[in-house]
């Protein structure tokens, strides 16, 4: 955990896996991406506040390389992205939505 006001982190607990990425939705639940080294590949799961415990929400994408999560409030929807390499093979970016545990592809070009 981090206090802005001080700068001082603190341990809470063993989330499972490695993580690469974290956000917070609009409720105050924390998401976690795991991502390279971690046990499980590019799975999401919300961690707990106290203990960090893990919760399994989705398995998301099968980018090969990187991944990362971003929540944005004006929709409420967790973006995340994944791999390097050809766009919509070796590169996934999609959203998931909370509300109903859809997850939806959103096709990169350019």
């Amino acid at each position: 955990m981090f206090d802005p006001s001080t700068g001082v982190t603190t341990s809470i607990g063993d989330t499972g896996d490695r993580s690469t990425g974290l956000a917070f939705d609009s409720a105050g639940i924390l998401y976690a991406v795991t991502g390279d080294g971690a046990g499980v590949l590019e799975t999401l799961y919300t961690l707990g506040i106290a203990d960090g415990s893990p919760t399994l929400v989705a398995t998301l994408g099968s980018g090969n390389d990187g991944e990362t999560i971003a929540f944005t409030p004006d929709d409420d929807l967790t973006y995340y992205a994944s791999g390097e390499g050809v766009p919509n093979v070796n590169e996934i970016f999609g959203t998931f939505d909370p509300s109903s545990s859809i997850i939806d592809s959103i096709t990169i070009r350019g």
